[in-house]
């Protein structure tokens, strides 16, 4: 029965990895590569446009696929640690809490700023932000 969950297991991140998400994420890597993330981290972070709080159910289905996934599912805990290394998870932190803000407020800055040029802006340098500040704790932690 554990080898059928563990094939089953399997088959579905195989899926994932060949959905357009995947994709998506597969592609983006090697941007994100030197912050130590996979494309699994990648696609966290894609999703996470959408609302920060997304990440981490993102990460939950890709790690932890066919468990029930929570906070204190200790089986998803255990998976990160084995997945993902200290250096990896503190500089994904860092990138997840320094990049753009959600997609709703994203909306209303550049609406208050005074046009959609700002959110190209507001993109930009809080990606470029992040990436700089990942990469340089991802590079002290190894």
């Amino acid at each position: 029965e554990v080898l059928v969950a563990s094939l089953e297991n399997e088959l579905k991140l195989k899926k994932l990895e060949n959905s357009y998400l995947g994709q998506i994420g597969k592609a983006t890597e090697p941007v994100f590569a030197p912050l130590g993330f996979d494309w699994k981290m990648t696609v966290a972070l894609e999703t996470g446009l959408a609302a920060k709080e997304v990440v981490v159910s993102t990460l939950g289905v890709l790690y932890a696929i066919g468990d029930e996934v929570d906070e204190e599912n200790s089986t998803l805990q255990e998976k990160l640690r084995e997945n993902i290394g200290f250096a990896s998870a503190m500089a994904f932190i860092v990138f997840v809490m320094i990049y753009l803000p959600c997609l709703a407020a994203s909306m209303v800055f550049a609406k208050e700023a005074g046009g959609y040029k700002y959110l190209v802006y507001l993109f930009v340098f809080t990606s470029v932000t992040a990436w700089i500040l990942s990469f340089i704790t991802y590079r002290v932690l190894v």
